[in-house]
């Protein structure tokens, strides 16, 4: 099975450097996404709050999935904190 992962494609390429490849681009395209979101030129980057929120789903997959669904709890208390938008 992992001879067919490396075995060549019809360009010449390993198919396995290919993936590699993919999930390069892949990880780069969210790194950059992530940073666009707190950089000056996105619309809501005036807005206050933590900046993992504002960068990535990360924060609402914690409250929601570690800490067992109290994301709207954790919105309530940032409401408290930086006020409404």
């Amino acid at each position: 099975m992992v001879s067919a992962w490396i075995m060549n494609d019809a360009t010449g390429t390993t198919t396995l450097s290919t993936m590699y490849r993919l999930l390069i681009l892949w990880f780069f395209y969210h790194v950059v996404r992530a940073l666009y979101n707190i950089s000056p030129l996105h619309r809501l980057s005036h807005t206050p709050g933590p900046k993992l929120a504002a960068m990535t789903p990360l924060y609402e997959f914690w409250y929601d999935m570690i800490k067992f669904g109290t994301y709207t709890n954790e919105v309530a208390r940032m409401h408290d904190t930086y006020g409404e938008c």
